[in-house]
């Protein structure tokens, strides 16, 4: 039989089937790019002092194609934060807001005294009227590379008559799951406290803000019996 020569000191040789190979799959599979699989797996293994073959390299992208197929999205988050008492805040809300990879807010320089008072640094951007058409889709692009993101408005609960609906509609319509996490809502607070009929009532939101326009708003709600908010 012919002698073959013996692999060198501190190099490892993989099967496709080896436990250790899945390790090795495991930590390097998630940065790849599909046009570069075979080549990136070349220059890993000669790093590492792998040996490899074909038919592993072979094994290696089809693994890594198969992984970004099951690839998960992250979640947007509807967190409520206080409308005037800082203790109003949930434990659970703190809780996302200390985990979450970003924090979409509608003033950074409000919400950023609301987490500092609950000792949470985390990477805030900035997400408003004025902007939650680009900020949408870059908030959006991160969520979809698996990221989550936490979105609150000065106070209150966000996406209620609040530009945070657009980027709840945006997260829908690309197969992102958004979970709400309850709390402070003016509209409701105000409505439980006010004595009125609350068994059926009508949320308006902002009236328009030109006199004409507001005046059209309000005579289409003249006919209306529900208590209104």
């Amino acid at each position: 039989a012919t002698q073959q020569s013996a692999p060198r000191r501190n190099s490892l040789f993989f099967m496709h089937d080896s436990p250790l190979f899945g390790s090795f799959l495991h930590y390097t599979v998630p940065a790849a790019k599909s046009n570069r699989k075979s080549r990136r797996f070349s220059r890993l293994a000669k790093r590492a002092k792998i040996g490899y073959t074909d038919s592993i390299m072979k094994n290696f992208c089809f693994l890594e194609d198969l992984m970004d197929e099951q690839k998960t999205t992250g979640t947007l988050y509807i967190v409520a934060t206080p409308i005037g008492n800082s203790r109003d805040m949930s434990e659970r809300g703190r809780e996302i807001l200390s985990t979450a990879d970003i924090i979409a807010a509608e003033d950074t320089r409000v919400s950023v005294k609301l987490l500092n008072h609950f000792d949470i640094r985390k990477p805030l951007v900035s997400y408003h009227e004025h902007n939650r058409a680009a900020a949408g889709q870059t908030i959006l692009a991160r969520l979809l590379e698996g990221e989550t993101c936490a979105l609150v408005t000065d106070a209150g609960t966000p996406a209620i008559s609040d530009p945070g609906q657009d980027l709840v509609a945006l997260c829908a319509a690309n197969g992102v799951t958004v979970q709400a996490i309850p709390g402070c809502c003016a509209a409701i607070a105000a409505l439980a406290v006010s004595g009125l009929d609350t068994g059926r009532f009508t949320f308006e939101g902002f009236l328009p803000s030109g006199k004409k326009e507001r005046r059209a708003a309000l005579e289409e709600l003249t006919g209306e019996v529900r208590t209104m908010v």
